[in-house]
């Protein structure tokens, strides 16, 4: 019985029992550990392990369908594995996962809004945040930060798109993220706000961690991002302050979410505020050696 199949794009032979490759999920989840015994409308007889996944640089348990990822498979029958090519397509293995764990000892699926950010805005190209980087901040502000959150951010920031919206980094002194929200809490704290600026919300929220809103994103247009702490099943909501309303719009998505829906255009910072970006994007990576000026480039172009 076929439960899980991944197509193959491009593989690398690391020794007569392993290989590397760059595969999309056709059927599953596929979990790590998962074992392969056919390739797709072939004879030829297979046993391999999924040894290892890596999704956005990071090593994960499992791979959601038509996600993609870098994996390691051992086993026999690596030498019978092809590359890609427009003649041939995308060779097709298939096989079962294994046997279910715990669920304590499930990690979470890759998050899959991750895919629609990279489709505007390409790869990751962020120098990193260290975990050191993150409890440091974390100290300061009394709480933790939701994870896809920082993970996104830890993949791209600092980064300026479309000379609108800026990601800030824990660990760059270029639009530092501590040093950002700090400066903004106290600008906020001398404006007066009543219940008629907070739709949606049983009452005005102040400013700061660890129970008030959380400033994470500026932007050049009138509009601030913060996160907040909610009783939802997520624990965050998003809360977008536009300028030009004078009013606090309440999101209950996750980060990764709102930002993806927020790059395709979509209503994320108050009624009637999608934005058509142009296709492709510009881009600013604003973390470059001393001396250098950031250079502006273009993200991928999007299908129409």
């Amino acid at each position: 019985m076929v439960e899980v199949e991944l197509a193959i794009d491009q593989i690398a032979i690391v020794s007569p029992a392993e290989a590397t490759a760059t595969v999309r999920c056709m059927l599953g989840p596929v979990l790590r550990g998962a074992r392969f015994d056919r390739i797709r409308d072939s004879a030829e007889a297979i046993d391999l392990e999924l040894a290892k996944i890596l999704a956005y640089r990071r090593s994960v348990e499992e791979l959601g369908p038509v996600h993609t990822a870098l994996v390691t498979l051992r086993g026999v029958g690596v030498q019978l594995l092809v590359s890609a090519t427009p003649r041939s397509g995308w060779q097709v293995i298939q096989g079962t996962n294994p046997p279910p764990r715990p669920s304590c000892e499930r990690r979470p699926v890759v998050v899959d809004h991750l895919d629609g950010v990279q489709a505007v805005i390409g790869p990751p190209s962020g120098p990193g945040a260290s975990d050191e980087s993150w409890r440091e901040l974390e100290a300061e502000l009394g709480v933790e930060l939701p994870g896809d959150f920082k993970e996104l951010t830890g993949l791209y920031a600092p980064i300026l798109i479309r000379h609108s919206i800026t990601l800030c980094s824990p660990a760059t002194t270029a639009c530092n993220l501590g040093v950002y929200m700090r400066e903004t809490v106290v600008a906020y704290e001398d404006c007066e706000f009543s219940e008629e600026n907070f739709p949606g919300f049983r009452e005005p929220l102040g400013f700061g961690a660890p129970d008030g809103l959380i400033p994470v994103i500026p932007t050049a247009h009138g509009e601030s991002v913060f996160l907040a702490r909610t009783d939802t099943r997520y624990g965050w909501c998003i809360v977008v302050y536009v300028g030009a309303d004078g009013e606090f719009y309440r999101y209950d998505l996750t980060f990764a979410e709102w930002f993806r829906r927020y790059l395709q255009g979509e209503d994320m910072a108050g009624p009637n505020s999608g934005q058509d970006f142009p296709n492709p994007i510009m881009l600013m990576d604003l973390h470059v050696p001393s001396g250098e000026k950031p250079v502006e480039r273009f993200g991928p172009v999007r299908p129409s």
